[in-house]
């Protein structure tokens, strides 16, 4: 029940970036009528100053939320209280260097797909996104800890 919350998060997610890069698209796409022919400019606009703090202030959330999720995964694994739920996370519970290898390889990856998304005028597609990574990843930590609180 808890992996289709997020996944329907996930996925509202994904659905409202991509309908916001095909508006843009469609904002920009030159446009004909009859025999002549015009085109209209690329609109240029200048990044919301508040999109790249709120950037930073994401990032940063998402980290601290990899570095949470690394922490508890490997204390209910490691105890037997838990099992990772992931396959391929799963695998490398055993080697609490490869976990943090691979989050920070990913959290990297991720946070560098959303500079490209932001230096390509798409700062709002950005910032949902991690919005959405951020409240996943917070459900994930938050449920993980829950079942190390219990007895």
């Amino acid at each position: 029940m808890l992996t289709a919350r997020i996944a329907g998060i996930t996925a509202a997610f994904i659905v409202i970036v991509g309908c916001a890069n095909i508006a843009e698209a469609q904002a920009a796409a030159p446009t004909t009528s009859g025999t002549t022919s015009t085109t209209t400019a690329p609109r240029v606009t200048a990044e919301p100053a508040t999109h790249r703090a709120l950037l930073s202030s994401l990032y940063g959330s998402y980290i601290g939320l990899q570095a949470l999720d690394v922490d508890s995964t490997l204390r209910g694994t490691l105890s037997g209280r838990t099992q990772e739920a992931n396959p391929v996370v799963g695998s490398m519970t055993q080697s609490p260097a490869m976990l943090v290898a691979f989050k920070v390889g990913t959290a990297a990856a991720i946070i560098g797909a959303c500079e490209q998304l932001r230096k390509g005028h798409h700062s709002t597609a950005a910032v949902l996104l991690m919005i959405g990574l951020n409240s996943a990843y917070a459900t994930v930590v938050a449920h993980n800890y829950a079942l190390l609180r219990q007895p």
